[in-house]
């Protein structure tokens, strides 16, 4: 049996190297894509568990990321949790939507042509949908993903591919990020070092189209106008 292969886009990320961990317990190797390299306590504790990870420098402000569908072995799963917050609308829109989803475009069409499934899990923040005030630019780019990401879930569905998107809403850990958002919201969440993507990477494997916590509250929020 051929060894199964992860993409986790963001792999030296809080998520990022917690997904690599999570997929290597599951009997997955890695491909860690990234601007910087992963931590090589990381690289290290996946090597012991016998699915070592590989480093792939990636920079989605670079690269459309047609090279890499040349480049890697096609995934059987891919795990999108990067996510970019300094920067004006129009950079953080392009980073944040309009390039993971055209990666994923391309990369569904080259897995359709080569007879291959695959299950994506897109990692999204509830702050996209929530509107609070400052954080209109990473919102708007959050929030596109999230609706690219429900319709296309729900098209791979309608043509009966084997293929999934799966929405995912982790707890929050303590991240660059993190602190980022917090800082521009004038709030400071509560956060859970200890989280870990087992059950989220389970639930992207099943083909469920949301994983993680319940997303019922930017829906109470719009309602409400808040």
């Amino acid at each position: 049996m051929s060894a199964k292969t992860a993409w986790v886009l963001g792999g030296s990320g809080a998520w990022g190297g917690k997904c690599a961990i999570a997929l290597a317990d599951l009997g997955y190797s890695s491909v860690l894509l990234s601007r910087s390299a992963p931590r090589s306590e990381l690289l290290e504790l996946l090597e012991a568990r016998g699915y070592p990870a590989v480093f792939h420098a990636f920079d989605l402000a670079c690269d459309c990321g047609s090279g890499l569908i040349v480049a890697l072995p096609l995934p059987d799963i891919y795990i999108h949790c990067a996510g970019v917050f300094e920067g004006d609308l129009a950079r953080l829109t392009m980073l944040n939507f309009t390039k993971p989803a055209l990666l994923m475009e391309a990369l569904l069409a080259e897995l359709a042509r080569a007879d291959k499934p695959c299950r994506f899990g897109v990692f999204l923040g509830q702050n996209g949908r929530l509107g609070l005030p400052g954080l209109a630019p990473y919102s708007a780019g959050i929030g596109a993903l999230w609706t690219w990401g429900e319709a296309k879930s729900r098209e791979l569905r309608a043509q009966k591919l084997a293929s999934s998107l799966s929405l995912v809403f982790p707890p929050r850990i303590p991240s660059a990020l993190q602190a980022q958002l917090a800082q521009a919201a004038g709030k400071d969440p509560k956060t859970d070092p200890r989280a870990k993507a087992h059950k989220l990477i389970e639930g992207v494997i099943s083909g469920e189209m949301m994983v993680g916590r319940s997303a019922l509250l930017p829906a109470l929020a719009m309602l409400r106008g808040i």
